[in-house]
């Protein structure tokens, strides 16, 4: 969903826009973590964070190109993006996750699982 959504906001907007808005992917990796595994990073983390959402955010606003539904759509890729990241990370902390359950086998199934969900009905 979540690379649907970018291409989506490729296709609505422009290109440069949709990377910029994407450039908030860390920021919303960083709280959504914290917010479902309760894992908090540190605080140098998020105080590393506020140059690139500051940078981010005013390069959107002085883009001449701003487009709403483009905005929106790389917003909602930036968080299933994130969730992805999280959800890894969980299936990966499982104590009882089987032998072969390491980082690459865990990106395959995501991406069957992404494949799946993209049939048409």
């Amino acid at each position: 969903v979540g690379q649907l959504l970018c291409q989506l906001s490729y296709f609505v907007g422009t290109v440069s826009f949709a990377i910029i808005v994407k450039s908030f992917e860390p920021f919303f990796a960083a709280i959504i973590s914290g917010l479902m595994i309760g894992r908090w990073m540190k605080t140098q983390v998020y105080l590393a964070l506020i140059p690139v959402v500051a940078g981010a955010g005013f390069a959107c606003v002085e883009d001449v190109s701003f487009s709403k539904t483009a905005f929106f759509t790389a917003m909602l890729s930036n968080i299933f993006s994130s969730l992805l990241v999280v959800c890894s990370k969980l299936l990966l902390s499982v104590d009882n996750k089987g032998k072969n359950m390491n980082a690459v086998n865990v990106f395959g199934l995501i991406t069957l699982c992404a494949f799946a969900v993209s049939l048409p009905n």
